[in-house]
């Protein structure tokens, strides 16, 4: 049976399947801490960078016009910088696992209360900000940010 959608289809479909490994668990770990560092850093620049693949597919999937931009806008990318009183919590991998899902073909990594290695707390009001994370790897063995 086929299914016929207006829906564009999505680009983790295309990619590959990915292994509940230690190589994975690593390679994950390192493009986490590369959004982490940018994050860190405050690198505008580079964060509009890392979300253009994730800012593509939005404005595809709703049939923006503007592309990337509206991808971007819609995102808010890198807007969390300037809320006041949010600081970026210190990247930490402990007891963190590898979660695959979306049949083999997406993954992220997650602790037992599912925060990713990239968090933002608000001290003064006691609030965790999460940013959604999840990756496929492309059929280069990229790892490659998916909304």
């Amino acid at each position: 049976m086929s299914v016929q959608s207006n829906y564009p289809r999505w680009a983790w479909l295309d990619g590959q399947i990915i292994e509940n490994n230690q190589k994975n668990y690593g390679s994950l770990l390192t493009t986490y801490r590369e959004f982490y560092e940018a994050f860190e850093s405050r690198d505008r620049d580079k964060l509009l960078e890392l979300h253009v693949p994730r800012s593509e597919e939005y404005a595809i999937a709703n049939y923006w016009k503007g592309g990337v931009d509206a991808g971007h806008d819609f995102m808010n990318t890198g807007k969390i910088l300037d809320k006041h009183g949010v600081e970026l919590r210190k990247f930490s991998a402990h007891q963190r696992k590898l979660d695959i899902y979306a049949n083999g073909k997406m993954a992220r990594l997650i602790n037992f209360v599912q925060y990713h290695p990239v968090v933002f707390q608000n001290k003064e009001k006691g609030l965790i900000h999460k940013l959604k994370f999840g990756f496929y790897k492309n059929k280069q063995g990229e790892w490659v940010m998916i909304r």
